[in-house]
């Protein structure tokens, strides 16, 4: 998954280096930032989840299992907005994730539902937490 992201990622550097397409978004520098934080914020979530998915699970104590799922979940809503980010500062439209990409949606809705704002979902209606037994990558 990483290696497809990154060689993704690659393949867009790669168009943006051609002269004219450079020299289009270098014309606006605002749009040129964009592009490329996102770019890199993109290839740094890519590490980060290839990390959480190959450690060592059996010698993580409680406190860092807690780091890494609401990491995990703040990494895939930060990827979601960066490759917005990307997509509008290419002149190309934003996605709308819950009508194009409900799966993708679900993670979102997910993330804020435990690491957003597990105390106030849905005006208050209810509440959500993470249960300590259920802290770990096949849960």
């Amino acid at each position: 998954m990483k290696q497809k992201l990154l060689y993704t990622i690659q393949n867009i550097c790669y168009e943006l280096s051609v002269t004219y397409k450079q020299n289009i978004l270098l014309s606006d520098r605002k749009k040129f930032n964009e592009c490329y934080s996102s770019i890199y914020l993109l290839e740094d979530i890519a590490e980060a989840l290839d990390s959480y998915k190959n450690h060592d699970e059996v010698k993580v104590d409680l406190g860092t299992k807690y780091l890494m799922i609401y990491g995990v979940f703040e990494a895939l809503y930060l990827q979601q907005e960066a490759l917005n980010d990307l997509l509008i500062s290419l002149g190309c439209k934003k996605i709308d994730y819950e009508q194009e990409y409900p799966e993708i949606y679900a993670i979102r809705t997910a993330r804020h539902d435990v690491a957003g704002h597990p105390t106030k979902r849905d005006h208050g209606k209810y509440t959500t937490y993470l249960s300590r037994p259920s802290l770990s990558i096949k849960k």
